[in-house]
Formats: structure tokens, sequence, C-alpha cells
């Protein structure tokens, strides 16, 4: 939930409902997801607008990691196809998602030894 015209940071919906007198709001729908990144070890929890596909809900993620979308494969655990990234999240709403890679993650901020000159 949010307010229109003052400020788009959501509501807490434990708050008193007078903050909302003569305000205008918009309620938006979130999916939430949970996602294994099995190249690290790590379980996120995705909260994406309804209107996102995979890859825009999945592509903070992937940067953080370093990790290039075409090298990804994301799938449902026990399911040996991928998922298209093209689908909505809300295909995927309350599931736990598994995101595995055939590339080396390295953690951020650190770049490979050899590329840098050594002085």
């Amino acid at each position: 939930m949010s307010f229109l015209g003052f400020s788009q940071k959501p509501l807490a919906l434990n708050q008193e409902s007078l903050v909302l007198m003569d305000q205008e709001v918009r309620l938006e729908t979130r999916i939430s997801f949970e996602l294994e990144i099995t190249p690290i070890n790590k379980k996120v929890r995705i909260l994406a607008k309804s209107t996102k596909n995979l890859q825009e809900a999945l592509q903070p993620i992937l940067v953080k990691y370093g990790l290039d979308v075409t090298r990804v494969l994301l799938r449902r655990p026990g399911e040996p196809n991928a998922l298209n990234m093209e689908e909505k999240v809300s295909t995927v709403a309350a599931q736990r998602l598994l995101l595995e890679s055939d590339e080396e993650v390295k953690p951020v901020g650190v770049r490979n030894a050899a590329t840098k000159p050594c002085l």
C-alpha cells in the first residue's frame, strides 16, 4: 500500500487508519518466493511486483553475485526442466526455486588477481 502524490513508500499494515484520512491509496500485489542460489549455498526471499517477470525479479540478485542471466538455470526442486525467465512471477508464488550456474561465482567486489597488474 502506498500514498499517491506524497510518497511511494509502503505503509505498514499495523498503522492507525487515521494516517490515510483524506488520502488516495493504491494497493499493489507483491509476489514472494524463496530462491536457493546453489553456487554459493545461499537462500534469499524474493519479493516482486506481480507485473514483473522472473528475469526482472532476479536481476538485482544476478548482479549482486556476478551471475550472467545466459548462464544460469532456474528450476523447481525435483524438476529437470528450466523455468522460462519470461514467465510472470505469479507462476512461482510461495514456491522454492533453485538457481544454478555453470560459472564460478566470485564474492562481490573481488577482482580476478590475474587481470590486475602487479607493481
